[in-house]
């Protein structure tokens, strides 16, 4: 394993498309230059974020919707898919404001939002 963090993210090859899955990662410099070397088509990127009062409840917490949509826009993929937004009721985030913020900021790259239970298919 690379780097200094204690979270685990993976790039995934297959059929010609690059993703990324951050895992429980924070965006730093070091992640970001990691992944650059990639380019990822899809990143999955957490956005349910951090703050005292999880911190309190022993949840480390993730990347904020803000930082999120701010390292798709750094990485520049053609596909950015939140997570972490609905599993827990105290750690999560309104994925509906994420989307709004996505199509505004990186209008170029196509959001994605997953529902529980349903299929999402990926095309390039």
């Amino acid at each position: 394993a690379e780097g200094s963090s204690y979270s685990q993210g993976y790039v995934i090859r297959q059929k010609g498309m690059t993703m990324f899955h951050s895992g429980d990662a924070l965006a730093d410099q070091e992640l970001l230059r990691n992944v650059g070397k990639f380019h990822p088509d899809v990143v999955f990127l957490p956005i349910n974020g951090r703050d005292e009062i999880r911190e309190k409840q022993g949840i480390v917490g993730n990347m904020s919707m803000e930082e999120a949509v701010l390292f798709a826009k750094q990485l520049s993929p053609r596909v950015f898919i939140p997570m972490h937004y609905d599993l827990f009721a105290n750690n999560g985030f309104d994925v509906e404001t994420c989307r709004i913020h996505a199509e505004k900021t990186i209008p170029q790259v196509k959001t994605i939002v997953p529902l529980l239970g349903k299929k999402i298919t990926i095309q390039l």
